[in-house]
């Protein structure tokens, strides 16, 4: 259950109320996310705390406020681990849009490693998908693999490393440009760190493409390939949704300060080029003008992305501006 006490917004210094006009529109978007179709756009979940935002969002020194840190989640949004300093010197996956044999064999051998984790929920995954791994544990299926990712590109690429991912470290090695959210709030408060004084839960759309993704799905199979079930988890219980690259601040409605029971709205969602537009529905309009000017003086992050269709993305290096 979310229990909160306060709701508030803020303006360029500080967080203030919501203004009846405001809160009229926040439950107008209560109502989209009620009544939307299951699993279309519906709400997810990120737990966060203090040293991991501030980390991303500040300096080396800094001590932003949580109104600094909702700011500026508002304006860069929250990307992936990829984006803060993991991708440098990388000889695979140099790059969010890299589909080239290396990347791809790596991909394969990964999963064909985690037959050697002790994790009991990968070994359950593994017995539950024989066929899937049986294609993976079997080295022959490298050059197919490889050549399907080559056909389906980056798309077919992200979702087997989807799958790393939700593994942990033995996927990835800690190197994902894969972002975790929950479907359920309570889930996301768990991963929020306890022992963190100041905790926080991101509140935002998920705009996965269902449709295209099965149809891509479809693809891989017919390809020679496996792909698993809709309800094949490692974790299931987390109720993972796994986003490619990070939270856009364009699907974020705030951030939830579990230490003071505060639900920040962005404040983009009441804004004049927002007026006519429902989060729950689209993205919203953000100016990030001088975004890569702002990214380098206010941020930690070593390199960004953008996307003009949430389909092809394209990576900028920061340092390299």
């Amino acid at each position: 259950m979310i229990n909160f006490e306060k709701l508030a917004t803020t303006n360029e210094y500080e967080c203030r109320d919501l203004t009846p006009p405001e809160l009229e529109k926040l439950l107008s978007i209560s109502f989209s996310l009620v009544s939307s179709n299951r699993g279309q756009n519906k709400i997810i979940y990120r737990g966060v705390d203090y040293d991991f935002l501030a980390d991303r969002l500040s300096r080396q020194g800094e001590e932003p406020t949580d109104t600094e840190l909702a700011k500026r989640l508002f304006y860069f949004g929250e990307k992936a681990q990829y984006f803060r300093n993991e991708n440098l010197g990388r000889k695979w996956l140099v790059d969010i849009a890299d589909t080239t044999n290396k990347t791809s064999n790596k991909i394969f051998d990964r999963l064909f490693n985690l037959k050697t984790s002790s994790d009991v929920n990968i070994q359950n995954f593994i017995s539950s998908n024989p066929d899937f791994f049986s294609f993976f544990n079997n080295k022959t299926n490298k050059l197919l693999f490889s050549e399907m990712i080559t056909k389906y590109g980056v798309n077919a690429r992200d979702y087997f490393w989807s799958i790393l991912h939700t593994a942990g470290h033995i996927g990835t090695s800690g190197f994902s440009f894969s972002t975790s959210t929950s479907r359920s709030f309570k889930q996301a408060v768990k991963f929020s760190n306890k022992k963190n004084k100041r905790r926080y839960v991101i509140f935002a759309i998920n705009r996965i493409d269902f449709k295209k993704r099965n149809q891509l799905l479809r693809k891989i199979s017919s390809y020679g390939v496996p792909t698993l079930s809709p309800s094949s988890s490692i974790h299931r219980a987390q109720k993972e949704e796994t986003l490619k690259a990070g939270l856009f601040p364009h699907d974020i409605i705030g951030l939830y300060c579990l230490h003071e029971r505060k639900l920040i709205i962005n404040p983009h969602i009441f804004s004049e080029p927002n007026s006519n537009k429902n989060i729950a529905i689209e993205p919203l309009s953000i100016n990030q003008e001088h975004f890569d000017e702002n990214l380098r003086e206010l941020t930690s992050y070593s390199s960004w992305f953008y996307t003009f269709d949430r389909q092809e993305y394209f990576q900028v290096d920061a340092a390299a501006l």
